[in-house]
């Protein structure tokens, strides 16, 4: 057992295609060296929505959002005594508290002080689910995590520097030149550090976060264009260290990805910002109080934006957030107004589907186009070649924490629901941005895998976590995917 060494590769938003492409071609070459004799495996699904943070942390958990309760990059928790918008991306004290710091304190820590906290995710996550790292700390078996935003459980962690944070959020957010690398250099700094000084654990993850940028600023070029000339250079330095210390051979890899992302083959994206968002909702924009990516109490809607745009509705009757709202007199009526707004529509259709969630059925239904609800489970069943394992990826039954209106965009005639344009965009049902790479490489997890991967039409990133556990010879009670051995 202690001779068993596994490390996992995650990139942030990553077309399977691309990244096969350049290794089978050879022009990643430490990813072709640490791959051949691999399985690169096809039909692999992500969950929804399919954003960086509730994906990373089903990876790491073998749930879905639903359990594990990280439900979208921004999410509103109406079930608190204080109700909470969650904005882990865009809200600046949330970003920080991500990787462990406060945006600023006092002298003499004015920027970025350590947050007392804790980590952010860490905390939100529902604690009776148990990530990979606390499943291998009950066998004894030690974990290194370098630059991921969910850490709970391992032994040995690395998220981004002061210094490199600043960096990052300066060229996200105020630069946006698109010029990254300096998270991934830090990575490869770091595991090869970790590793002089600390060894090789038994069980290593290694996050790429900087190919989602690349991809929403760059589109598939600049994705390729990173992976080849930043990310395979780097990756070399850790892959080098370790044959130098014999390790390489004994090691095995999987290697995937959170998420996808879509390009409008048609041109640039049409966006469907703040304004346009709001007139779909006609007659309701004056009669009720409808804020957008922010949480005032006094609201009757809340919306958290995005390509699957979240509508959070207020029980009309007890106006209280904690109460879940009515189908009939709450969420029908807006759901149809958005209905006839799309349809009538002179730019084209916005929206590509309308999900309620049906309190009686305790499930999320479709709002058809006559108006009809028909559960996820009918509506998708012949539809995954569009939306794959959708009525499996919107299981949220008992849990109305999770939107009581779903707003998908319509990429097939190139819109989106955002407020800022870009090449890449993700977070949808659809295949476009929901399928993502799966390789499993080394003599120590190929020939275990392989024969669950042949019989199986779709995997699935919940998959990866009860796939490590079992590959430690552990099992993981809590999560929702299925171990690929065995």
């Amino acid at each position: 057992m202690d001779n068993k060494y596994l490390i996992l590769i995650t990139f942030d938003g990553c077309k399977a295609e691309i990244l096969y492409d350049l290794i089978q071609k050879k022009e990643m070459p430490a990813f072709t060296e640490i791959t051949d004799g691999g399985i690169f495996a096809e039909n692999v699904v992500t969950i929804f929505p399919s954003d960086t943070m509730p994906a990373q942390v089903s990876i790491v958990t073998g749930c879905y959002p639903a359990k594990h309760k990280i439900y979208k990059n921004m999410w509103f928790d109406r079930t608190l005594q204080n109700p909470t918008l969650r904005a882990y991306t865009d809200d600046v004290w949330d970003a920080s508290r991500v990787y462990g710091y406060d945006p600023y304190g006092k002298f003499p820590n004015l920027i970025m002080p350590k947050w007392d906290g804790g980590f952010l995710l860490n905390n939100d996550l529902n604690q009776e689910v148990k990530s990979i790292y606390e499943v291998l700390n009950q066998k004894g078996l030690k974990s290194a995590v370098f630059a991921h935003q969910f850490s709970k459980g391992a032994d040995f962690y690395y998220p981004p520097s002061r210094k490199t944070s600043i960096k990052f959020v300066l060229q996200d957010k105020v630069l946006k030149t698109g010029k990254y690398g300096f998270l991934t250099e830090e990575v490869s700094k770091n595991a090869t550090s970790h590793i002089k000084t600390n060894g090789l654990q038994s069980f290593s993850f290694i996050y790429f976060g900087e190919t989602d940028a690349q991809c929403h600023k760059h589109g598939y070029i600049g994705l390729k264009r990173f992976l080849k000339n930043k990310i395979d250079p780097e990756f070399k330095k850790i892959t080098k260290l370790l044959k130098s210390k014999k390790l390489l051979d004994k090691i095995d890899f999987i290697i995937t990805a959170d998420h996808s992302q879509a390009i409008n083959k048609l041109g640039n994206w049409k966006i469907i910002n703040k304004t346009k968002l709001k007139k779909l909702f006609g007659e309701f924009e004056d009669k009720i109080k409808i804020t957008i990516n922010k949480f005032e109490e006094e609201a009757d809607l809340i919306i958290t934006m995005g390509v699957s745009t979240f509508i959070y509705v207020k029980n009309g009757k007890t106006k209280q957030w904690k109460d879940e709202p009515d189908l009939e007199c709450d969420i029908l009526p807006i759901a149809k107004q958005l209905f006839l707004s799309n349809k009538n529509s002179s730019d084209g259709k916005y929206i590509d589907l309308i999900i309620i969630w049906n309190p009686l059925l305790k499930t999320h239904c479709v709002y058809d186009e006559n108006q009809d609800i028909i559960p996820v489970e009918e509506y998708f069943k012949d539809k995954c070649n569009i939306y794959p394992l959708a009525s499996e990826r919107l299981a949220g039954k008992g849990d109305f924490v999770n939107g009581d209106i779903i707003l998908l965009s319509n990429y097939q005639d190139g819109f989106v629901l955002v407020e800022k344009l870009e090449k890449g965009e993700h977070g949808n049902l659809s295949i476009l941005d929901s399928t993502v790479p799966l390789i499993f490489s080394g003599n120590g997890i190929t020939n275990f895998v392989k024969p669950s991967i042949g019989k199986a039409k779709y995997l699935r990133i919940i998959d990866i976590a009860p796939t490590i556990a079992s590959y430690f010879g552990c099992s993981m009670p809590t999560a929702e995917g299925k171990s690929l051995i065995g």
